[in-house]
């Protein structure tokens, strides 16, 4: 069978390392761009976007895919989108592999956001506050005049200089307890916002969040088209093999 990975998440890489051991599989991964510090997948890797959905379709039927397994980030709704309507248009196997999502304890201090333009509304002034959503929906962001804000980028992004009063960190990981916890008592934060990506593994930056008291906008993901999922890598896989 001859299968689409659509990658660009830690989940892929672990996806990907189970499926290269699937010796009836043909697969091919996909990143829409590449990385500084790529995860090595083990399976022959297609880098950068098909440039429209006309062509997305044209390379599922040149490359004679029979399922496409999507992997991507739990922001990146455009893309399973897309790969969605393509893949039920033209009768391809879909399935959407989406980790869990984070939900509170009684410790926790959250602030649901439908998005991020809603942190001017939510976070009062005075406060300090880091925003880590890697630049997704900054672009709904005023300036948060009246509060000293931290910005946490993977990389420079463009437009960075339209906010001269924000203060940029760019690092990329991994991210541990103890060094989230050094940090934000190091900033004197008050809140952080992060998006709601989810994982059946504790979050570093939720848990210093918890035991440093902080309070968490959290931003709600996105609505997303209805399709076949799985949260775990062996539901994955065991998707994957029902269709050998």
């Amino acid at each position: 069978m001859r299968l689409l990975l659509l990658a660009g998440t830690s989940d892929a890489a672990h996806v990907a390392a189970s499926l290269a051991r699937e010796t009836r599989l043909i697969t091919t991964a996909s990143l829409a761009r590449a990385a500084r510090s790529p995860v090595p997948l083990g399976l022959p890797t297609r880098i950068g976007g098909w440039g429209s959905e006309a062509a997305f379709r044209d390379w599922l039927r040149k490359e004679r895919v029979e399922a496409v397994l999507d992997a991507t980030h739990p922001f990146a709704v455009r893309i399973s989108d897309r790969a969605h309507r393509a893949a039920t248009d033209l009768g391809i196997a879909y399935l959407r592999f989406q980790r869990p999502q984070w939900m509170p304890g009684p410790d926790d201090r959250w602030t649901f956001l439908n998005h991020c333009g809603e942190v001017e509304e939510k976070v009062p002034d005075g406060a300090r506050l880091m925003i880590d959503t890697d630049g997704r929906g900054n672009d709904r962001l005023g300036h948060l005049s009246g509060r000293v804000v931290f910005c946490r980028l993977r990389e420079r992004m463009p437009r960075v200089s339209a906010r001269p009063a924000w203060h940029f960190l760019y690092d990329r990981g991994p991210f541990t307890h103890d060094t989230e916890r050094r940090l934000y008592t190091s900033l004197e934060l008050d809140w952080i916002v992060l998006p709601n990506v989810g994982g059946v593994e504790e979050s570093p930056k939720l848990d210093a969040a918890r035991r440093l008291g902080l309070r968490v906008g959290l931003v709600r993901r996105p609505p997303q088209a209805e399709a076949p999922r799985a949260e775990t890598v062996s539901e994955v896989m065991s998707w994957v093999r029902r269709r050998l």
